[in-house]
């Protein structure tokens, strides 16, 4: 049984198919999804340093969007946002 997710999505800038919305928020949804559906408890979410609400830069914007998805799952233990 697997007992957390590890996840540590990055990019440092955007190309044609790889965005940041995709990249950070979108694939942290889907990571968070398939972490309810499969039963795993728990779920550790790498951020980045700088990243805040009203961040500046669209990197930062979309690093607090996974965030705010983490904190707003369900998923119990560890799930906190170390920066």
């Amino acid at each position: 049984m697997l007992l957390f997710i590890w996840s540590e999505l990055s990019v440092k800038s955007q190309e044609k198919n790889i965005t940041f919305d995709k990249l950070h928020t979108e694939s942290t949804q889907n990571i968070v999804q398939a972490s309810y559906d499969q039963g795993v408890p728990r779920y550790l979410h790498m951020s980045a340093n700088g990243t805040r609400d009203a961040a500046i830069t669209r990197y930062h914007q979309t690093k607090w969007a996974a965030e705010e998805v983490v904190r707003q799952s369900n998923l119990t233990g560890p799930s906190s946002v170390p920066r």
